[in-house]
């Protein structure tokens, strides 16, 4: 029976195995490799970040208005000397209330060679003023990011030194409520924009109270010049400089520091750690900025 019997015991064995084969590439294949199980990031919806001023409360001093953001203005000032339009960022502070004519204080900062007037915000400046505005730390005020094209130029020979003076400050003053005087209206600036600050604030020191100087590459000025050009002022500008100790132009702004120093013009010095990168001047912002705004202990100057 058994003989008989063999081709199916045979048929049966074999289909087994088949079956068993079978069923194994079938697990092996649905088994996930730990690539596989890998969510793409395209998939991921990220939860947005909630940012220190998102709990902020308007303070007295902002007159009970619940915003806690200042706002952003693009403008294009023709300027007949620049030869083409001159392009300026507008911070406005929360609350800005267009009706206190005179009442602003006014801080022009200016960016670094290869940079342009986004490099301030990408800094952090705007969401840093907007906070310790909001919070009553700082007096509100306006910031004019103006841009320069041609960052290559000798700025001694250079159109948006007097395009800065001539067109986008008196422009400002005209269409938003800042105060005019020379107390309430400072500049600075970060490497070139460093040198275009003292350049700027030396050449016309009746324009500005404060001078903010952030790792300056070099002196625009002869020793003796500067001594020349600030007798005339009834009152010295406030000065401000710093560098990283691992900056590259370091020597640069140590002999600057020195020149003020020896014409006995009062400054403040500072060496932090840092380099002559956006990390650096970004770690700082907020220390920038509670600097120009000290004097501005009220929003009305005059």
């Amino acid at each position: 029976m058994l003989k008989n019997n063999r081709p199916l015991v045979i048929f049966f064995l074999l289909a087994t195995i088949l079956l068993g084969n079978c069923q194994t590439s079938t697990l092996k294949q649905a088994t996930p490799t730990g690539s596989a199980t890998s969510i793409p990031t395209s998939t991921v919806t990220p939860t947005p970040l909630v940012t220190s001023t998102a709990t902020l409360s308007p303070t007295p001093s902002l007159l009970g208005c619940p915003e806690i953001q200042g706002k952003f203005q693009r403008l294009t000032l023709e300027d007949k000397v620049l030869g083409k339009p001159l392009q300026v960022i507008i911070f406005t502070p929360p609350c800005y209330d267009s009706k206190k004519t005179g009442e602003y204080p006014l801080l022009v900062l200016l960016h670094g060679q290869g940079y342009t007037a986004q490099q301030w915000i990408d800094l952090g400046v705007a969401e840093t003023a907007s906070r310790l505005m909001a919070s009553g730390e700082l007096p509100p005020f306006l910031i004019a990011l103006p841009q320069e094209d041609y960052f290559l130029l000798d700025i001694t020979k250079s159109a948006f030194g007097p395009a800065v003076i001539k067109t986008l400050i008196p422009r400002v003053r005209q269409e938003y409520a800042t105060c005019s005087t020379r107390q309430c209206t400072a500049i600075g600036g970060i490497s070139r924009g460093a040198v275009w600050a003292v350049y700027l604030g030396f050449n016309n020191g009746l324009e500005f109270g404060s001078i903010g100087v952030h790792s300056m590459p070099s002196n625009p000025f002869p020793e003796y010049y500067m001594k020349d050009l600030l007798l005339p002022l009834p009152e010295k500008p406030r000065m401000y400089l710093d560098s990283g100790s691992s900056d590259r132009y370091l020597p640069d702004a140590k002999r600057f520091e020195s020149a003020l120093t020896a014409i006995h013009l009062p400054h403040s010095w500072i060496m932090r750690n840092g380099e002559h990168n956006d990390a650096y001047w970004r770690s700082h912002v907020e220390e920038y900025l509670r600097w120009y705004a000290a004097p501005w202990k009220s929003p009305r100057i005059q």
